[in-house]
This record gives C-alpha cells, structure tokens and sequence, in this order.
C-alpha cells in the first residue's frame, strides 16, 4: 500500500487550517535568529550606523536580500535568513514606532507588534514614563529626612514590634 505524500507547499495553500502546534512551530521558526546573525544588532547586520537614513536602510537591505535570497542562494537557511532580513527592513526603514522601540529596548520586544499594541504601548508610557536617574536622584533628595520618611519608620516599627531585621528585611522584598 503506497502512502500519501504531502504536497510540499500544502501548508502554505489557502484554505489548510493549521492546527496550534504546527503554528507555534512556524512561529519559533520565524522568529529565531538565523545563525549568520546572531549576536549582531539589526544595524550591524545591515553595515549602516544607527542613525542611518531610510534611504540607506533601504539600499542596504536590498543589497543583502539579493545575496540571501533563496533563488540566489543554496545554503539550507537561506529562507529564514531573507525572512529575517525583511523583518530588520520592516523594523527600521517602513515604522518609525518600531524603529524607535528596536533603539530603546532591542529585538525582543518588537517582534510581532500589532497596531494595538503599539497604541497601548504608547498610552502606557504616557500615563506612566519611564524612570530617569535624575527623578530618582530627585525622590531621594525629597524623601531622606522627610515627615514620611519618619513616618515610614514609625509605621514599620509598629508593625514588626521593633524588630529590625524584619523592618530590613521587609523593605528589600
């Protein structure tokens, strides 16, 4: 009895519904990093500095995509590596948004990011900004000898009955 073969692209035809593992497999496979990149930030890989233009992100990616292209080229991760490279382009040259968090926080929190999320995202940040060195050195300076200050102690003297290692101990949890 001769088995049915899978048609190679049968993943990929409209109208197959993959089922949750096989997305998550997709997914891990879309989003790891290709080895000729790893360790490397986006800007590094495409040879442009970090304030490089669109214009040159552009031309760089271009540059690459020809030589990682799967027609073009025979290595077996050829494909994840033009898949990556298109990714990088997304981030950096066609969303300012994405660029902006890539900068601040890398790789790992762009990847995938809805519409909504970057919304969201941005409303977060609003409401709640992200602590600075100076606003820390500034509470320091205004809480160090303050009326809550004391307060602060008192109350945790209270609630531990004096005992200090506990009130330490309390406040490093």
């Amino acid at each position: 009895m001769a088995t049915q073969r899978k048609h190679p692209d049968e993943d990929h035809r409209p109208g197959v519904k993959k089922n949750k593992q096989e997305e998550e497999v997709e997914e891990k496979k879309t989003s790891a990093v290709p080895e000729c990149f790893q360790g490397k930030s986006f800007y590094e890989i495409l040879g442009v500095a970090k304030d490089a233009s669109v214009e040159e992100i552009t031309k760089a990616y271009r540059r690459l995509s020809l030589k990682h292209h799967p027609d073009r080229n025979t290595s077996p991760t050829a494909t994840e590596e033009f898949q990556y490279l298109a990714r990088i382009h997304e981030t950096l040259a066609k969303d300012p948004r994405k660029r902006a968090m890539y900068d601040k926080h890398g790789d790992l929190i762009v990847q995938d990011m809805s519409e909504e999320f970057m919304d969201a995202y941005q409303y977060w940040r609003e409401v709640f900004p992200e602590l600075q060195a100076d606003d820390v050195e500034a509470y320091k300076a205004s809480y160090i000898g303050s009326e809550e200050e004391k307060q602060d102690v008192i109350d945790a003297w209270d609630e531990f009955k004096g005992d200090m290692f506990l009130m330490v101990r309390s406040q490093l949890h």
